[in-house]
């Protein structure tokens, strides 16, 4: 947050800057972060269903079956929110 305000104060409004680099860095925080959440789901729902199973086993099973986007699942609801 801090780096991307400290480039926005020469080229933004001083009102809005704020609010475009809070939205910039929750952004870039959520595509970085969104495949642990998906594999983390996927554990917790697999524990309740078949016994527990790791997070290396998970992941290997979601890009088996659903490939490397299902990393991405659920992306564009998270970012809405």
């Amino acid at each position: 947050y801090d780096q991307l305000k400290a480039k926005l104060v020469h080229v933004m409004n001083k009102d809005t800057m704020p609010l475009v680099a809070g939205g910039s860095a929750r952004a870039v925080a959520v595509v970085l972060t969104n495949p642990l959440e998906v594999i983390r789901t996927r554990i917790m729902a697999e524990r309740g269903s078949q016994g527990s199973s790791g997070w290396f086993a998970v992941t290997r099973t979601a890009l088996h079956n659903d490939g490397f986007m299902a990393l991405w699942r659920g992306l564009v609801p998270t970012l809405y929110r």
